[in-house]
């Protein structure tokens, strides 16, 4: 049951995803995992159902996304997740973001970036 946020709330749920590195994996009890949170460094753990632990022993150490019921901190930041649907391992990095600049050169059609970037939001307002 997904709980309903309020002011009084000190966590909340709703179905998300995350992404981050798979580095442990268990089963005592249910099988479960723990996701090093990509950008934070936290460790979420990840209730798993048993078709999917297969799956999960093969990306153990890889970087993944993992979606499901994810149990929030009032300030956002993720505790935990339960129902986990899907687990996908991310690709491998074969760029650079280095290695991309010049590849489009006119993408914004001579236009300054900033005002490109401006239009673009404005476009989406209307």
């Amino acid at each position: 049951m997904i709980e309903e946020y309020t002011a009084q709330s000190t966590t909340y749920t709703e179905f998300s995803s995350l992404d981050g590195i798979l580095d442990l994996v268990s089963v005592r009890g249910h099988p479960q995992c723990s996701l090093n949170e990509h950008g934070t460094g936290r460790h979420v753990l990840c209730e798993l159902r048993d078709e999917l632990f297969s799956k999960v022993k093969e990306a153990l150490g890889h970087r993944v996304v993992v979606e499901g019921t994810v149990r929030y901190r009032r300030d956002g930041t993720p505790l935990s997740m339960v129902n986990v649907s899907t687990i996908w391992e991310r690709p491998k990095v074969t760029r650079s973001l280095k290695d991309l600049i010049g590849a489009f050169p006119d993408f914004t059609g001579g236009m300054d970036a900033g005002e490109y970037v401006r239009q673009i939001r404005t476009d989406d307002d209307e």
